[in-house]
């Protein structure tokens, strides 16, 4: 009894497995096409940083990584 449960359980999984692939539901075998790719060829480095709402920012001296928290007041 208990080895033709596990060969029903393991023809489950393999006719699971097969149906999976076949209709792509086991991952993103072709890429997203609704999404279309971001052109980043054409950024120009913009030494201003513009920020709404923030008329000047305090950033610390000789150092790379800045630890800044905006808040929304509103909220």
């Amino acid at each position: 009894m208990n080895i033709k449960l596990n060969k029903i359980l393991t023809a489950f999984l393999i006719v699971m497995l097969a149906f999976g692939t076949l209709t792509g539901c086991l991952g993103d075998s072709g890429g997203n096409t609704d999404k279309p790719k971001k052109d980043y060829s054409n950024i120009v480095e913009n030494s201003n940083i513009s920020i709404p709402g923030y008329e000047s920012l305090e950033l610390k001296a000789e150092t790379q990584k800045q630890n800044v928290n905006f808040y929304n007041p509103i909220w």
